[in-house]
């Protein structure tokens, strides 16, 4: 056994000055949080004096876009963390055609409204026709006056549809030009998007919003609730309610989203809720990965300078390679306590609010590290039977890019756990060696799995690293003194059955 902690000592001291294990261990950490924490604080802080500007096309309507305006600066008065949105109405420019199609319009307006006001004249005569008394001239005055009556409600009727047709065909065409013109702003990104409110699909609730940047639908949610607003105000006024009583029925609700932790019970918040843990799991990998990859080059480099053989033929295989899994090991466990250790001191100084992340506590802690152990010899476990099966650096970085890409798994369904981290599927994905420790240590701060899934997967996870450390070394034991060959798996196979 003293060559065995003799070994482990020399592995640990080794790493612990390697420029590697500084920068996992400090560089790494920083490198993460950033990656995750800058984004997240860019969007809190800037989001505020991200004004917008929406553009309002109107149909059939003119007073939509300023009750919407109003809207929008009552919710902004009631939440200023909320972006400001500036909301410009776009108008047509009136072309020469357009000008002479208004004119016309006009032009027939009026003689309509002049013929309409003829067959009014011509029936209050008739009227007064009727009370005189029955002679000759009023059946000759009834008579000329129903026939000039019927002419006079047919050139109204004429003119009644030939307006129609100008109204509808200047409607198009007033339609038409204005989005020209809402799209051309929008190319010219004098607007982010725009709305397009229809009276006749508006009744319905359907308001349509162009947009030549997918991420402008993401920002859209107060122009969403301003419009429902609208939409259940205009409802209620159909059915004759009055506006003070709807005031009241339109009051805003506030909802404290409080999140229990134990017996404690918090304000919850995305950032600490959410990203906290997630960088705690991405700096578990950090020291899963690169201690296990420690162990990986130690025997790349041992095997082909040769020094691998001295080293079999002095100690066991036991204590060879479990000197430098314990070793490098416990140099992950020093790391991690560093990693505490500077978390400590950060909520001492209350640069981490301790208050809000309950689960940093002594009983995570122990989890953080029984899973670290768990998937540091798994892995370790692999990494030396690929390393073994290398024939130099080139090989090993090919079959080692292979583990690491395999070990990345995890950090891609992140986002799966945290949708849904006690659901059917996560427990089941938490059993699985490659994605245990990773799983089990996200769903402990978001979801407080049950003891029993603590316990089924620590077993399956002891299971497997036995089986991969027992294959493990007789692949090494084979693998380590084939220099003149490539240690190839069909030669590997041939070697374990004549064993």
């Amino acid at each position: 056994m003293i060559r065995f902690f003799v070994i482990a000592a020399w592995e640990f001291m080794r790493y612990l000055k390697s420029r590697g294990f500084l920068l996992a261990t400090f560089l790494s950490p920083l490198i993460f949080t950033a990656f995750i924490l800058i984004p997240s604080f860019y969007y809190e802080n800037t989001r505020l004096t991200q004004d917008q500007v929406i553009g309002c096309v109107e149909v059939d309507t003119t007073s939509y876009s300023q009750l919407l305006a109003e809207r929008l600066s009552a919710a902004l008065a009631e939440d200023d963390m909320q972006p400001r949105i500036l909301l410009e109405p776009i108008l047509p420019d009136t072309s020469s055609r357009m000008r002479r199609d208004i004119i016309n319009l006009i032009s027939t307006r009026e003689s309509l409204d002049s013929l309409d006001e003829a067959y009014n004249k011509v029936k209050e005569r008739r009227k007064y026709h009727f009370q005189r008394p029955n002679s000759r001239t009023k059946t000759r005055l009834l008579s000329e006056s129903y026939e000039e009556m019927i002419s006079t409600r047919e050139q109204r009727d004429l003119a009644e549809i030939d307006y129609n047709r100008m109204q509808t065909s200047l409607d198009s065409l007033v339609e038409k030009a204005v989005m020209n013109k809402a799209d051309s702003l929008l190319r010219v990104k004098r607007i982010s998007g725009y709305l397009l409110l229809d009276a006749r699909t508006f009744e319905r609730g359907i308001v349509e919003f162009h947009s030549l940047q997918p991420v402008n639908f993401l920002h859209i949610q107060p122009l969403k609730q301003a419009l429902q607003v609208m939409l259940v105000e205009e409802r209620m006024r159909q059915e004759e309610i009055t506006v003070t009583k709807i005031q009241e029925m339109l009051q805003p609700l506030v909802i404290q989203q409080l999140l229990i932790e134990g017996g404690n019970k918090r304000e919850f918040k995305f950032l600490i809720t959410y990203i906290a843990p997630v960088v705690a799991v991405l700096l578990l990998f950090v020291s899963i990965i690169s201690n296990s990859g420690f162990l990986f080059t130690s025997i790349v480099s041992e095997k082909s300078s040769r020094i691998l053989e001295i080293l079999v033929s002095s100690v066991n295989t036991f204590q060879l390679i479990g000197g430098k899994m314990f070793g490098l090991g416990m140099l992950g466990l020093f790391q991690i306590l560093i990693w505490m250790f500077i978390t400590f001191l950060l909520m001492a100084a209350n640069i981490i609010p301790a208050e809000d992340i309950g689960f940093l506590n002594l009983n995570n802690a122990g989890l953080y590290i029984l899973y670290y152990f768990l998937g540091y010899l798994f892995f370790a476990s692999i990494f030396v039977a690929v390393g073994s099966l290398s024939a130099d650096y080139q090989d090993a970085h090919q079959l080692g890019l292979t583990v690491r890409i395999i070990s990345i798994i995890p950090l891609a369904l992140i986002v799966l756990v945290l949708l849904a981290p006690n659901s059917a599927l996560i427990r089941f994905l938490s059993f699985i060696p490659v994605l245990t420790p990773t799983f089990m240590v996200l769903r402990t701060p978001l979801a407080q799995p049950p003891m029993i899934d603590y316990y089924i997967s620590a077993g399956i996870m002891l299971l497997f690293i036995v089986l991969t450390a027992l294959l493990g070394g007789k692949i090494f034991r084979i693998a380590s003194i084939m220099y003149t060959q490539k240690a190839s798996l069909r030669t590997l196979m041939d070697t374990l059955q004549n064993k």
